[in-house]
């Protein structure tokens, strides 16, 4: 994935919700299942449905891919990235579209700020 592309999604959802250095990628890189690891591009949380929306417009576009994630604790490898795709993080996203307040979530997402 070009920079370019990165500001691309980065102007999409806000400095703040845009995650890229290695440390904070690896933690998104796995889930329980102990076999698949890839590193995504970037890992990114949506404050709303219209981001969500020009962002999977803009993958179309760029032709890069978007995998959803939860708390990661799934044993398939659902939430595992794929080459070339930026990971949501849907906890934080599915709580801020239902005006539901985590401390915990919350507090670990600005934790990497």
């Amino acid at each position: 994935m070009t920079e370019l592309v990165k500001g691309k999604i980065k102007s999409i959802v806000g400095d703040k919700n845009y995650l890229d250095s290695y440390e904070d990628r690896l933690c998104y890189s796995f889930d329980a299942t102990p076999i698949y690891k890839q590193l995504p591009e970037a890992v990114i949380f949506p404050d709303d449905e219209v981001q969500i929306s020009k962002v999977l417009k803009l993958a179309n576009q760029e032709s890069f891919n978007v995998v959803p994630r939860g708390a990661g604790t799934g044993l398939s490898g659902g939430s595992v990235p794929v080459e070339n795709c930026v990971v949501i993080e849907e906890i934080l996203v599915t709580a801020r579209l239902h005006g539901i307040r985590l401390a915990n979530a919350f507090f670990a997402h600005q934790h990497h700020r």
